[in-house]
């Protein structure tokens, strides 16, 4: 008997998936960044990639398509740098998620934008810095 998961076991769920994502852009790329996503950005993953019928069958497939294909998108086109952090967020428009690039330190205000859309974050450098050190 199928009994739908609750939502922190959604969230768990997600956040696996999420860490195995981060896990191969630090692994496989030549330019390693970091990512976080915002509650916004969870919640839109969690919509798109579940339902009461099927549960979180297909919220692999909501990370590859609105996660993983644009990251490499940036990185195919340069822009994301190593050592970038960037904050994956609901796009407040359309049904998409926006990637923003950290800026220097927490309240920055955005410098850059991807593919023409908007930025805006705060820089995270202790996490990166912590990774590089342990390779």
């Amino acid at each position: 008997m199928f009994h739908p998961l609750k939502r922190a076991e959604l969230d768990e769920v997600l956040e696996i998936e999420l860490s195995n994502v981060q896990k191969r852009v630090l692994d496989t790329t030549t330019r390693p960044f970091l990512f976080r996503i915002t509650e916004e950005g969870r919640a839109f993953l969690l919509q798109e990639g579940t339902d009461q019928r099927y549960g979180a069958r297909h919220l692999k497939r909501a990370i590859e398509r609105h996660v993983v294909y644009p990251i490499a998108r940036l990185l195919a086109t340069a822009q994301v740098h190593e050592g970038d952090v960037l904050v994956i967020d609901r796009h407040p428009a359309d049904k998409a998620l926006a990637f923003l690039r950290d800026t220097e330190k927490t309240g920055c205000r955005p410098k850059h934008h991807f593919g023409g859309q908007s930025t805006r974050v705060n820089l995270c450098r202790k996490r990166w810095r912590k990774h590089r050190s342990e390779k």
